[in-house]
């Protein structure tokens, strides 16, 4: 039995620490941001968590460093523990922002390879070099995937490129 601790001191500690850790993380995704390596190792280490996702800007330390193009920083996120199941959608934000390198290293990692999602997305934007390298990749014309930007939409790579205006 424990006496003389007021719960209220004990519920307003876990709230600082729990917002504390989240405010660390939100730092560690703006640093990936700006593929600023030694600020995501120093973060890192200070305990920000690399599978923090930012509701508030919408972003993971992952997706983040990815949209940075910054492989050293993709590096250390998979060093200090990022699981594959964290993002599904990794590799294939990998692979239409035409960041090979570190479509490869996920892959090597163990995040889900999505070709067909992946093919159908860079179809649906128009970005030729990437819809070239997906079909060397093995991609195919038959094949059919959810388009991000209509979430009703359940589109083969050429309805797709076409309903987006591309020829």
């Amino acid at each position: 039995r424990i006496t003389g601790i007021d719960m209220a001191d004990i519920d307003c500690s876990f709230e600082q620490a729990r917002e504390g850790a989240a405010e660390i993380s939100r730092e560690l995704v703006s640093a990936c941001q700006l593929g600023d390596i030694d600020e995501v190792k120093r973060l890192l280490a200070s305990g920000a968590d690399p599978a923090f996702e930012d509701y508030e800007q919408g972003a993971t330390p992952l997706t983040a460093a990815i949209l940075s193009s910054n492989i050293e920083v993709v590096k250390a996120l998979l060093e200090a523990g990022l699981s594959p199941h964290t993002d599904s959608h990794a590799w294939r934000t990998a692979m239409v922002a035409d960041e090979k390198d570190i479509a490869e290293a996920l892959e090597k990692a163990g995040f889900y390879v999505e070709l067909a999602e992946a093919f159908v997305q860079a179809c649906y934007l128009g970005i030729r070099e990437v819809v070239a390298s997906l079909m060397e990749a093995g991609a195919a014309l038959n094949d059919s995937a959810n388009v991000w930007d209509c979430k009703q939409l359940h589109a083969s790579p050429l309805t797709a490129a076409a309903l987006a205006g591309h020829e």
